[in-house]
């Protein structure tokens, strides 16, 4: 200390820092969606997303990417099979669906070392849906040998599938339904007359039979990853089929009262 009471000596350090070998990794992601109809027949709707492992969102909080590269496809379709055979009264839409979604990691969880090629595969998630489904019924005037027929059946039918797979598990599963009906319409008959305002009526104004049908089935597997040697076990099977029978009748004895009897 220079003009003080005795002089001192020292020394100041100083660390300088540099930064070399800057790793500049630049995200991206895309999307996009087609809508497309033919001729009130059939129409379709696709969707794409494409996200790599080092984007993210301004404004989000973290400063790097999510370390996965992020895919997803989507497919649906609906053919109306009905508009064939626009005079015939027939709904029978069928759809189609289909899903597809994968994440393949590029760094070692909770840190930034970059995993090799072989081991990302088996880290990779993935999930498959698809689903197809149809319908029938008839609308419009009901006539003739028509209304005990065709006019009065109705059915649909169901059928989807999924398989999932991460590190930690593997799971697959499918569920099918069917079901169907069949309306007998009485209409209740002529009725008795009990003064010239009031007829009551002694039958039913439709008898409605239904039945239905659904299975559903699950696999899942636990997995252990050992380096590059992957290996499963059987953690649960569950299985399951459902038969509904029922039936419906409606009663209207007077106008303006209505009865509904359910059995099933």
């Amino acid at each position: 200390i220079f003009g003080g009471p005795a002089d001192a000596a020292g020394e100041v350090w100083s660390d300088e820092l540099r930064l070399s070998d800057v790793r500049k990794e630049v995200g991206k992601t895309g999307n996009f969606a087609v809508q497309a109809t033919f001729a009130d027949v059939l129409s379709v709707n696709a969707s794409y997303q494409k996200q790599d492992q080092d984007f993210f969102r301004v404004g989000s909080g973290v400063n790097r990417g999510t370390g996965l590269n992020h895919t997803a496809l989507g497919l649906s379709s609906t053919f109306f099979l009905d508009r064939m055979i626009p005079r015939s009264g027939v709904q029978l839409p069928v759809r189609f669906t289909l899903q597809h979604s994968a994440d393949v990691p590029k760094y070692r969880t909770g840190s930034d070392v970059v995993l090799a090629e072989a081991r990302s595969d088996i880290e990779t998630r993935r999930v498959d849906r698809q689903s197809i489904d149809l319908q029938y019924r008839r609308t419009g005037a009901r006539k003739g040998l028509a209304r005990w027929t065709i006019d009065a059946i109705n059915g649909n039918m169901v059928y989807s599938r999924e398989a999932t797979i991460n590190p930690q598990s593997t799971d697959s599963s499918w569920s099918f339904s069917a079901g169907g009906g069949y309306d007998l319409p009485i209409g209740g008959g002529k009725g008795i007359p009990f003064s010239k305002n009031l007829r009551v009526k002694y039958l039913p104004e439709k008898v409605a039979l239904n039945a239905s049908w659904a299975s559903f089935r699950r696999v899942n597997y636990a997995r252990n990853i050992q380096g590059l040697n992957d290996s499963t076990t059987l953690r649960s099977t569950v299985l399951s089929r459902v038969l509904n029978l029922g039936q419906t009748t409606t009663y209207t004895p007077v106008s303006g009262l209505t009865t509904t009897y359910l059995i099933g």
